[in-house]
This record gives C-alpha cells, sequence and structure tokens, in this order.
C-alpha cells in the first residue's frame, strides 16, 4: 500500500475493520500530512490490533519524534526491539534520539549496536558513517 488516499485508505478499514494494517497506513497518512493527532489516534489502534508490529511503532517512535518529544519517541522504538531484536532500524533510530538529548555516549552505543546487528545493511551503514563523521571529529 504505497501512498493510498485517505479515502481508499477508510474504505479498507471499513471492509476489513480488524486489520491493523490498514490502521497503519491511515496513520501514516496523516504522519505524512503532520495530523499528529490523528496519526496517533491510527497508529495506537494499529498496535491494538496487532501488538506485534515493529514497523508500528517505529512510526509511533518518528510520531514523537517530530513532535520532539524524545523521550516517548525512546520508549516506542525499545518496544520496536522488544517485538524484533534483529530490526537495525530500531537502535539507529534510539541513536539519533539520545544524538538529540546531547547523551552521545548512549548514541554512539546504538550505532554501533544497529551496525552489528546488520553489517550489510546499506542504511544503517549510512547513518553510522555520519555519526562517526561528526561525533569523531
Amino acid at each position: 500500500m504505497e501512498h493510498l488516499t485517505k479515502e481508499e485508505i477508510i474504505s479498507l478499514i471499513d471492509n476489513d475493520p480488524n486489520n491493523g494494517e490498514h490502521y497503519q497506513e491511515l496513520g501514516k497518512y496523516y504522519l505524512r500530512n503532520k495530523i499528529f493527532i490523528e496519526a496517533e489516534h491510527y497508529l495506537k489502534k494499529s498496535l491494538e490490533l496487532d501488538c506485534n508490529d515493529v514497523w508500528t511503532y517505529l512510526y509511533m517512535g518518528n510520531l514523537y519524534n517530530r513532535k520532539e518529544r524524545y523521550v516517548e519517541a525512546i520508549a516506542y522504538f525499545e518496544q520496536a526491539i522488544e517485538v524484533n531484536p534483529d530490526e537495525p532500524t530500531s537502535y539507529w533510530c534510539i541513536a539519533e534520539m539520545y544524538e538529540k538529548l546531547e547523551q552521545f555516549e548512549k548514541a554512539n552505543s546504538f550505532f554501533e549496536k544497529a551496525a552489528d546487528i546488520d553489517p550489510n545493511n546499506e542504511q544503517t551503514l549510512k547513518k553510522l558513517s555520519e555519526w562517526k563523521e561528526w561525533y569523531l571529529d
């Protein structure tokens, strides 16, 4: 489901109201459009229906990041790790929050952990490289 209209997503929900992915899509729609209250509502509904979807936790963390509520973002990213400890995205997301909180040692640790989990992940390697360039200077 790549960038459906709000109406298309609502139609999917109407036809399958117990599918958490549809609520996640609507939450992402509102997140993209910076309508944070609605985004939070639908992402939480998605988690009610599927508490094991790592990506919904990541979207919730992203929502709180965009609201500059970094500690709450970290909590959602940590939940993503509980659901799937092998997903490197969760670790570098936490690292970025610690960077914003100026807790650089913790940030470094999480960037390194992301790279340890998947040393071939291009996005992780890019984030780690950018971090080291800034952090080590």
